[in-house]
């Protein structure tokens, strides 16, 4: 199976950051980045602004779709 370069993965590689690495930043465990970037898990907006912030991202829907999904 062929794995998906979204829009969450895009944004850890352009900030220079492993996942664990942005897990560690925001208290969080390495397991709920991955799903999360796999869009395993359907974060909060309060989540959702947080990761944006890490990564140095303005605008969640430049990560995340209506439903919370990464954008692919």
């Amino acid at each position: 199976m062929k794995r998906r370069n979204n829009a969450v993965k895009r944004a850890v590689k352009a900030a220079g950051l492993t996942q664990t690495e942005l897990a560690q930043r925001l208290y969080y465990s390495s397991s709920m980045v991955s799903a999360l970037a796999r869009g395993r898990y359907v974060p909060r907006l309060d989540t959702a602004l947080k990761f944006c912030r890490a990564l140095g991202v303005d605008n969640p829907c430049a990560l995340f779709d209506e439903n919370g999904r990464p954008r692919p």
